[in-house]
């Protein structure tokens, strides 16, 4: 229960910091834990250099990041031009971590199956 109460509050205080900064009331960005995206440029030539390469790629995001990634397709609205490239999973009900048993079943099945597909 306290970790549900946890992640509400960090939930409401992300949406709160988010709304502030629509309004333009300054608040500071939420920190980023030491998770710095790299700007998109660098990001798509990253991307592009290792599938270039013939690297396989199963990108997974979970839905604790709601306010950044909320869909599974978001990936693509950022870089459609790796749509068919990178493989991608979507975990809507899961943390970051996989803490809950449900969740990391789905994962190992979601990433066995990937495995079993392209390096079995």
């Amino acid at each position: 229960m306290r970790w549900g109460l946890s992640l509400a509050e960090r939930r409401l205080r992300e949406t709160a910091a988010r709304l502030a900064r629509l309004v333009g009331r300054g608040a500071d960005p939420p920190p980023s834990g030491g998770r710095e995206t790299p700007p998109v440029a660098i990001h798509r030539a990253q991307l592009t250099a290792l599938v270039d390469r013939g690297v396989r790629i199963l990108a997974i995001f979970s839905g604790i990041h709601e306010l950044r990634y909320n869909h599974a397709d978001q990936l693509f609205e950022v870089f459609p031009e790796l749509r068919g490239r990178v493989d991608r999973a979507y975990f809507a009900d899961a943390n970051h971590t996989f803490t809950e048993l449900a969740a990391q079943v789905e994962l190992i099945d979601t990433v066995a199956r990937w495995m079993a597909r392209h390096h079995g």
